[in-house]
Order: structure tokens, then C-alpha cells, then sequence
């Protein structure tokens, strides 16, 4: 009877063990599933960082100097526009990512040209892919060689998201590399570098204690978790993902980002760098133009009789004297019957199509003309 006992014992924990590698099995399947999808970061693997180290910008990140010239990047730093020429002096400077750029379509279509065609003066096309609209701003703060009396901070939706964060890669599908990022020391605004970190730091990236101020680290309030073993527990933490959370609530993933008492402080962040952009364009003689623009995702909200997710941020500006053009409203007014994505390359997640960038070059239009007629004789300081 001893041995029957035993030989049973045996087998159960036999039994278990097989059932607990076949759990772990199928969890690192979807570990690395999930990663695939932005859900779970693994550590980068960079055998040429030093290279990255020397070429990116080393205030911005991207891009890197000296990809000026190539491709549909001019020399001077900014889009090609085939209706305009580089070297002509801009009547309007416009700042911000890639749905300033104008991402998934041809350069004549991107809403600076269109914007340009419209007003019948060159609109320069600062928008850069993948930016927060802090490194938009400090790109204008720091990296704007040319004068014009209008200039145009875009804040697409989904920037208040990268303006909490440091290193892309933390994100989902953010990409590599580094970025700086703003925070308020005792109500000042104050610019973190972008981080330059050893070989050795570099490797351990997924450490709090390596990359400070950087929402999205492993292990903190985003939800954001390495790819470890025991997978199965790994899975179980992806759970609360800010992305998961969103998905659970039906919200935008990056609408709780949008709440006063959010625990990164990408409200108060993305206010203050708003609100210096407007301050500095002033002080130099040039008259700002603050454009929010939305996502499918905010229009979604809308035509379900629900409030724009950026509406907070909105309303501050509106507060702080800062009229902004009401792009979503104009869409919303354009669309009638239509989903959302009708202004979008596709559904679920993307970039303007023609119509969508022409709507915001028109909406963009008047703000942007009253500004100019505001500027004409006033003298504009050079930066």
C-alpha cells in the first residue's frame, strides 16, 4: 500500500510539472505574441549603439543631421514642397509630427502645402515622425533658422502620451532611440536632456534606476512589464498595460493621460509646453497658432455624443486666452453620416488621407490669415 501511495505521489507531481511546463509553453507564446504587438518589451539587442550615440541629434534625437537633404527632407530640415521653394522666405512655420509631416501620403497633399497653396506664400513643414509635442517645441525653440511671422505647434492627441516619456522603445511599437521631455520643478518648466547612457546602463535599460523621470519604465504606474520568466507570470502582469486598461474602459488608450490627477502629469506638462510656445513665439515678434488635432479614435468619442478625450486640455488653453481652431468640430461637420475613418488612410489607426489633410489646412486657414494680417508691419525678430 506504501508503495502504491508513493508511486501515485509520484506520478501527481509528475502530472503537475507537465501541466506547469505546458502553461509555460503556451504563456511564452503569448509573451512573445503580445510583444510583437507593443504589449511586452524585451530588452533591445543594438551591436552599433555607439554609432547611434554619434550620429542622432543631440538635442531632438531625430532626425539625425546628416539625413538633411535626403530623400524628402530639404537641407534646410523641413518637408519638400513641390508647389514652393525651399529657399523662399516662409510666411508660416509649422511644428509637429508626423500628421504635420503629412505621413501616408505624397508631400503636395500634406497639410502645410495645402495650407501654403490656400494663402498663396510658402508654409514651411517642420513636422517630424514619431515626435511628442515637446520635441516639436524645442525644435522651434532650438532649431528654428528661419523667420516667420506665423508659426504652428500641432498636438496631435497622442503626444501627451510621448511627452512623459524618454526612451521609445518603452512604448508601443515606439521604435528605438532617445528622446527629451519637459517636467515642472515647482511650477517651471524644465527640459531633461535627451539621455546619454554607457554601453553598460544601456543594457540594463529596463532598471528604474538607469533612466529617471521616465513614465513607461518597466515595473511602474503604465503597466509596462519586461519579458521574463516564469512567462506565466509575465502574462498575468501585462494585464494591467495602460493599453489593456483603455481597452477594458472603451476609452482611447491615451485618454486617462488627459486627467488632472493622472499620475504621470502629462496634463500639466503638455499645458506648460502649449503655454511657452505661445509666450516665446510672442517675445520674438511672431504670432502663435496652438492646432489640436485628433485622432479617428477622439472622433469616435464624438459621434457617440461623448466628450473629445483632449477636452481638458482644451479647455485650459481656452482659459488661458489661447483661441485654437476646432478641427475635430470641422470634421465631425464634413463627415455627416460617415464613420471617422472616412478622413483616414484606413480604419483602426491612421494617418489623414488627402481629404482629411485639406480639412485641416482649411480649418487651419482663417486662424492662420488673421494672425498674418495682425503681423503685417510689425517688425519680427530673426531667430
Amino acid at each position: 500500500m506504501v508503495g502504491q501511495s508513493r508511486r501515485r505521489l509520484g506520478f501527481g507531481i509528475v502530472l503537475l510539472l507537465i501541466m506547469l511546463l505546458l502553461f509555460e509553453g503556451v504563456s511564452a507564446i503569448g509573451v512573445r505574441v503580445l510583444g510583437g504587438m507593443g504589449f511586452i518589451w524585451s530588452p533591445e539587442s543594438v551591436s552599433d549603439y555607439q554609432t547611434y550615440l554619434a550620429e542622432r541629434d543631440p538635442v531632438l534625437g531625430w532626425p539625425r543631421p546628416g539625413s538633411y537633404g535626403e530623400g524628402e527632407l530639404s537641407a534646410s530640415g523641413t518637408r519638400v514642397d513641390p508647389g514652393a521653394g525651399d529657399t523662399a522666405s516662409p510666411c508660416v512655420a509649422v511644428y509637429g509630427d508626423s500628421f504635420t509631416w503629412g505621413d501616408e501620403v505624397g508631400p503636395a497633399d500634406a497639410y502645410p502645402a495645402v495650407l501654403s497653396t490656400l494663402l498663396g506664400c510658402r508654409v514651411a513643414n517642420f513636422g517630424t515622425p514619431g515626435y511628442g509635442s515637446d520635441q516639436a517645441f524645442l525644435r522651434y525653440r532650438e532649431r528654428n533658422k528661419q523667420a516667420a511671422p506665423v508659426v504652428v505647434l500641432g498636438h496631435y492627441s497622442e503626444n501627451i502620451i510621448r511627452n512623459v516619456n524618454r526612451y521609445r522603445g518603452f512604448m508601443s511599437n515606439g521604435g528605438f532611440g532617445f528622446k527629451p521631455r519637459f517636467k515642472l520643478d515647482s511650477g517651471r518648466l524644465t527640459l531633461l536632456p535627451i539621455p546619454t547612457l554607457a554601453q553598460a546602463e544601456f543594457e540594463r535599460l529596463g532598471d528604474e534606476a538607469v533612466l529617471r523621470d521616465e513614465y513607461f519604465t518597466p515595473g511602474g504606474d503604465a503597466g509596462i512589464v519586461e519579458s521574463k520568466f516564469p512567462y506565466t507570470w509575465t502574462l498575468m502582469r501585462s494585464l494591467g498595460h495602460y493599453r489593456f486598461r483603455a481597452r477594458l474602459a472603451g476609452a482611447p488608450s491615451y485618454a486617462e493621460f488627459y486627467a488632472a490627477d493622472h499620475a504621470s502629469g502629462a496634463l500639466d506638462v503638455t499645458e506648460a509646453i502649449l503655454l511657452e510656445f505661445v509666450r516665446l513665439a510672442r517675445e520674438r515678434g511672431q504670432a502663435p497658432v496652438v492646432l489640436l488635432i485628433p485622432d479617428e479614435k477622439d472622433l469616435i468619442e464624438v459621434q457617440a455624443g461623448r466628450p473629445l478625450p483632449y477636452a481638458p486640455l482644451l479647455e485650459r488653453l481656452n482659459k488661458a486666452g489661447i483661441r485654437v481652431p476646432d478641427l475635430a468640430g470641422a470634421a465631425i461637420d464634413v463627415l455627416g453620416d460617415r464613420e471617422p475613418c472616412a478622413l483616414y488612410t484606413r480604419c483602426g489607426g491612421a494617418h489623414f488621407n488627402p481629404e482629411g489633410y485639406a480639412l485641416v489646412a482649411q480649418t487651419l486657414q482663417p486662424a492662420v490669415e488673421a494672425a498674418i494680417a495682425r503681423m503685417e508691419g510689425t517688425p519680427r525678430e530673426a531667430n
